[in-house]
């Protein structure tokens, strides 16, 4: 029997990591058909809720009119009431900014999530594409997914391209908004940022990162 087989986001995150790996820039052709598989998916959940939504008004209503002013619903209708209210709770809460977005149906869809923005922002690093990886993360922000430690890392990595230490320290200064915690490693890569553009305010920030100085 012929079965079409539908990638879903853990189909499309391998894709891209091999992708990011050899440093091929189809990567970003493989997250533009991501994305709209992503749009087509929303619309088709969508839609079965609206379905599910519509059939439970009518069988609410027939119940209405029977029983004159009640509505009674019977358990089998309560419980599909209740189903459906907890389906558009995930719905809504899909994109929360203390939750990785569209965990709820990532085994059976395609959602964007926060490793694949990370993934993507790392192909752009490594493809030396700095402006291409701002866009992608000011992208994944829009769509409410939080940025942790690995996506501000990546972010560094950038700056480092063009020793963009404005960027950088703008950057750093985000990243502790987001709660990140300001560790050796983000400190690293920010002095990084300033090696490579020989400024001689590496010496300042390293003296900053001396938990030991007097």
């Amino acid at each position: 029997e012929d079965v079409r087989v539908v990638p879903n986001t853990f189909t499309y995150n391998a894709i891209l990591s091999v992708l990011v790996r050899c440093g091929d820039a189809r990567l970003f052709d493989v997250f533009a058909q991501m994305k709209v598989a992503y749009e087509k998916h929303l619309k088709s959940t969508n839609r079965s809720l609206a379905t599910t939504s519509t059939a439970l008004v009518a069988t609410s209503a027939n119940d209405a009119t029977t029983a004159g002013s009640r509505i009674l619903l019977d358990p089998g209708v309560a419980h599909s009431f209740t189903e459906l209210e907890r389906l558009l709770d995930d719905m809504s809460h899909s994109h929360r900014d203390d939750d990785d977005p569209g965990s709820h149906i990532a085994a059976t869809g395609v959602s964007l999530s926060l490793a694949t923005y990370e993934t993507v922002i790392a192909g752009a690093a490594s493809l030396q594409m700095p402006q291409k990886a701002y866009e992608l993360f000011d992208e994944m922000k829009r769509t409410g997914i939080r940025p942790d430690r690995g996506v501000f890392m990546r972010l560094m990595n950038v700056c480092a391209i063009r020793a963009e230490k404005g960027k950088a320290f703008a950057i750093f200064e985000e990243a502790k908004t987001f709660g990140v915690a300001v560790d050796a490693d983000l400190y690293n890569a920010l002095l990084n940022v300033l090696a490579e553009s020989c400024d001689p305010q590496v010496y300042d920030v390293f003296d900053d990162l001396r938990f030991d100085k007097p």
